[in-house]
């Protein structure tokens, strides 16, 4: 079963969350309150190449997402209509999350694939 918020849902289900860039290079911030990002489903037609991330644990205040690796901007790498997996121990904590693509997009809605966990 496949559910688009993160109000309720069952534990094991998936929950896609949209997150969409207007204009720019950066989405609005989305939810992740009950959930863990795993992958991105990147939309078709898509300019950028690498993402990153940015956080808030109290909506405010959005930080970037460092690898749990190598103490870099954690970044992956993306191409137009791919699923892309995420390294979650990237995203413990994260309570909000927005992407931030290479390049500028326009009206793009990638979408965040969660599972609780």
């Amino acid at each position: 079963m496949v559910q688009t918020d993160t109000n309720e849902y069952p534990h094991d289900d998936v929950v896609v969350l949209a997150a969409t860039i207007a204009s720019g290079t950066k989405s609005g911030a989305v939810k992740t309150y009950q959930v863990k990002p795993v992958g991105i489903l990147v939309p078709a037609g898509v300019a950028s190449s690498t993402m990153t991330f940015e956080m808030s644990v109290d909506g405010t205040t959005f930080v970037p997402v460092y690898s749990s690796v190598d103490s870099a901007n954690y970044s992956i790498n993306i191409a137009a209509s791919k699923y892309v997996p995420l390294n979650v121990p990237n995203f413990s904590g994260v309570n909000e999350l927005k992407i931030v693509c290479s390049d500028a997009e326009t009206a793009k809605a990638y979408q965040i694939v969660c599972r609780s966990i």
